[in-house]
């Protein structure tokens, strides 16, 4: 479950989902490949995770390797301001 459309209708998933954690989120990541309608070929990485019946969604790309945007997402994403931001949008506060 990923926006990835949104980006560019054209991407292929590159390998299985993996577990990640954000915080006391649980999900999985799932890197793609991405082309660009400029023709250029992006990484992508999809994240969803979940609290009871919550779910957060992420996608990001970049001209990287999807190892560092995977890294870059999760790290982001595990600060404690987003931590904070993503506790008080899923329990509607």
């Amino acid at each position: 479950m990923t926006d990835l459309d949104l980006i560019s209708r054209r991407f292929a998933a590159i390998a299985p989902g993996k577990e990640v954690d954000i915080g006391d989120l649980r999900g999985r990541a799932r890197r793609y490949d991405l082309d660009m309608p400029d023709g250029a070929r992006h990484a992508a990485i999809g994240i969803a995770v979940s609290r009871r019946c919550n779910l957060l969604v992420a996608v990001t790309q970049g001209n990287v390797e999807a190892n560092t945007v995977q890294r870059a997402a999760l790290v982001f994403l595990g600060t404690q301001e987003m931590k904070t931001w993503i506790g008080a949008a899923l329990d509607g506060r």
